[in-house]
């Protein structure tokens, strides 16, 4: 790497090894960042409560030099960097701060790797997780939509009240008519 540029960069670790490598780097003073859900898992005799990775196999790490760029690489369990070409990729800060919003404790989220029928586009106007853009997937009674936020080809869902949502056709009409008011 010649010339270093701060930010996220996405490292490739060792299989069910994210929080002990998440834990290795914050003793090098590394800032990392491993999203998590809750699942409960079912076992022959109980059902228990465990805390996953969101992208297993993957942690976010904010690196600021070369030098811990190195350091990161040396962590027994990291396999490495993942690259765009030569170069590791770096995460947008905007993807981040929508996972860390999405790894809120109050906020209840399950994960798949399905590819849901595209439905109507809509935009999250209250509560949490204001300004996240997502798609309906169903309507759970009255008051609830289940919705699909799609972060880094991974499909959340949440259960979002439908007085906290707006969509994106009355998001551009709002838009307008406050552009036009403005003016």
């Amino acid at each position: 790497m010649n010339k270093f540029t701060n930010g996220w960069y996405l490292v490739y670790v060792k299989s069910n090894l994210e929080n002990k490598i998440s834990g290795l780097l914050l003793k090098s003073n590394i800032e990392n960042f491993l999203p998590t859900y809750n699942s409960f898992r079912q076992w022959h005799d109980r059902k228990k409560k465990v805390t996953l990775p969101l992208f297993p196999n993957y942690i976010f790490v904010y690196l600021t030099s070369t030098s811990e760029y190195i350091a990161c690489q040396k962590i027994e369990g990291v396999s490495g960097f993942i690259k765009f070409g030569k170069y590791p990729a770096i995460i947008p800060v905007s993807v981040i701060d929508q996972l860390k919003i999405l790894n809120s404790p109050e906020i209840n989220i399950g994960v798949t790797t399905e590819s849901f029928k595209a439905g109507e586009v809509i935009t999250i106007e209250h509560g949490i997780l204001n300004g996240l853009t997502c798609e309906v997937v169903q309507h759970r009674g009255n008051n609830m939509v289940l919705v699909r936020v799609d972060l880094l080809n991974r499909n959340i869902l949440v259960d979002i009240p439908t007085n906290n949502l707006i969509s994106e056709e009355k998001s551009k009409i709002n838009l307008t008519a406050s552009r036009y008011r403005a003016a």
